[in-house]
């Protein structure tokens, strides 16, 4: 317990004891994002309404499979969509959002009610697949570093034979991308840790608005590629958390700072009469030169200030991508300036 406490108290600020895809995931995609959440642990009960509609799936996939349904001869779509209908009433909130100005809820509640209808149309309506759990959390290890991933459902269909299943309401992977996908090779990492018989493990992806399916199962030489890539990711994440060299920092670089600057600090003047003027911490600015001790950043409108480097970081960078319209965390990043296109969705009830 001793030990607990002092490594408690000597860990390094946004160091992790354990790591998820959904981190790797969310750093490559946006490494301020991921500093947001994981380091500042800002959480916001905000969703899209695609994350919305792919959660109420899941929910209906979870309960479709679990022990009270497991003894049913069978189960009717009506009874499926009766659910569906029940949770998305049930669950929904104001911190809904839509970017899709020309899509309103009900669209994204028949999505999902076809999403579940090209599943039953395969599955339907025995659904007697071996079923170990569902929403299965697991604990493993890469290499050093711990992991837990949630899988969607895990199959025992024969003595050594695994399946793992992941839901996917969106866009459809090519049999390419899916076997460069680290998800499911971090969860076949995870069955073949917790589960000593695992001798033949199947990844099987449901793309269910498609009403496709990709399987495919990795091999050790694979395997080891894929945890070779995970490794750089985290120890590129760990890297983000230490303090920026200024050897490490280039002109050209884009900074973020760590805290206010002071007027004095301000060294860019048009005319001998502008003002100086200081600048607020998370401001994204450009390196524009290096001097001895200080680095000369610059802002859009070429304002300029003097620094150290304690006070910069070159870590943790926004990354701006088509996906930003559905980020979370507009009000927050430092290169937004305008207000969120997105807009509160409104419930339309429909009837199962």
């Amino acid at each position: 317990m001793l030990e607990l406490i002092k490594n408690f108290f000597n860990a390094k600020p946004g160091y992790r004891d354990s790591f998820s895809y959904s981190q790797l995931n969310t750093f490559n995609n946006c490494p301020y994002q991921y500093k947001l959440i994981y380091n500042d642990g800002i959480r916001k009960d905000k969703e899209s309404i695609e994350a919305y509609m792919g959660k109420r799936v899941h929910d209906v996939m979870e309960w479709l499979y679990n022990s009270k349904n497991k003894k049913q001869n069978w189960i009717t779509f009506d009874k499926i969509c009766e659910e569906y209908n029940r949770l998305w009433i049930k669950k929904w909130h104001k911190h809904i959002y839509i970017f899709r100005k020309n899509y309103d809820s009900n669209h994204y509640y028949s999505l999902g009610k076809e999403c579940l209808s090209n599943y039953y149309q395969k599955y339907g309506p025995t659904f007697d697949q071996i079923v170990e759990g569902v929403e299965l959390e697991l604990s493993f290890k890469v290499d050093e570093y711990k992991f837990k991933g949630i899988i969607d459902r895990l199959d025992h269909p024969a003595p050594r034979k695994w399946i793992i299943h992941d839901y996917k309401t969106g866009v459809l992977k090519t049999q390419k991308q899916a076997e460069n996908d680290m998800q499911l090779a971090l969860y076949q990492m995870a069955v073949e840790q917790n589960f000593g018989d695992a001798l033949d493990i199947e990844l099987k992806w449901h793309f269910m608005k498609n009403g496709s399916e990709v399987t495919l199962s990795h091999s050790k030489k694979h395997l080891d590629k894929v945890k070779d890539k995970i490794i750089k990711n985290v120890e590129k994440i760990r890297c983000c958390n230490d303090e920026s060299k200024l050897e490490d920092i280039k002109v050209g670089d884009l900074v973020l700072l760590n805290e206010n600057i002071k007027s004095t600090a301000f060294v860019s003047f048009k005319s001998r009469n502008q003002k100086s003027i200081g600048i607020k911490k998370n401001n994204l600015l450009t390196v524009q030169k290096k001097a001895k001790n200080k680095i000369i950043v610059e802002n859009n409108e070429k304002q300029a200030w003097a620094v150290s480097n304690s006070q910069v970081s070159n870590k943790f960078i926004p990354k701006e991508t088509k996906f930003c319209n559905w980020c979370y965390y507009w009000n927050e990043c430092p290169v937004k300036f305008s207000r969120n296109p997105s807009g509160n969705a409104k419930l339309i009830k429909s009837k199962a």
